[in-house]
């Protein structure tokens, strides 16, 4: 969709996958997202909470921690991120790449798990709406991946246009298009 179907997959890079897992999936959650107490940014725990269950899934499937990158849209989610994978009973949970999009800009890692944060019920997705800045980061942040993409979001909060803003000044279909691929091909779980 963004490249205008100009940009296709060779056909190697098709059959790589981390072990018998897809390698696109997305995950449903409505996570009540919070704003931290100082600062503006977003946090969502349930989000954070999936994401660490798919790196030890990552983990369990054959990747070394260094090999997993997880991208989060909001920097107030990077530390909910890293207290929930250095948690978890594996080896090395801190070379888990976990950062925002614009710091995972040209880079890769095998797996990339995404966490958008935003979920609400009004369609309030903040930056990640802007008819700009949102396909931009959208594309960064899927992007990265070379095995294995996990994304994690309240899709309805995604795919919802904001009160304050028009069908015409908003990406929320570039998201509903997103979720609708995914349930197509069955990669759409629900937490």
């Amino acid at each position: 969709t963004i490249y205008q179907g100009k940009l296709k997959t060779a056909d190697r890079n098709q059959r790589w996958t981390v072990g018998d897992l897809k390698p696109l999936i997305g995950i449903d959650i409505n996570g009540n997202e919070q704003r931290q107490i100082h600062g503006k940014s977003f946090y969502n725990v349930k989000e954070a909470e999936a994401a660490a269950k798919q790196v030890k899934l990552l983990v369990k499937n054959g990747l070394d921690p260094a090999e997993i990158g997880v991208i989060t849209a909001y920097s107030g989610q990077i530390g909910q991120l890293r207290s929930q994978v250095n948690k978890l009973d594996i080896e090395n949970p801190k070379q888990v790449k976990i950062d925002t999009v614009d710091s995972f800009q040209g880079g890769e890692r095998k797996a990339i798990i995404v966490s958008f944060v935003r979920s609400n019920p009004d369609g309030y997705s903040g930056f990640l709406e802007f008819p700009e800045e949102g396909p931009r980061r959208l594309n960064v942040a899927i992007t990265r991946a070379k095995k294995r993409l996990v994304l994690i979001g309240d899709w309805e909060t995604l795919g919802k246009v904001a009160p304050h803003r028009s069908p015409k000044n908003s990406c929320a279909g570039l998201y509903t298009e997103l979720a609708k691929y995914i349930q197509s091909i069955d990669g759409m779980l629900s937490r």
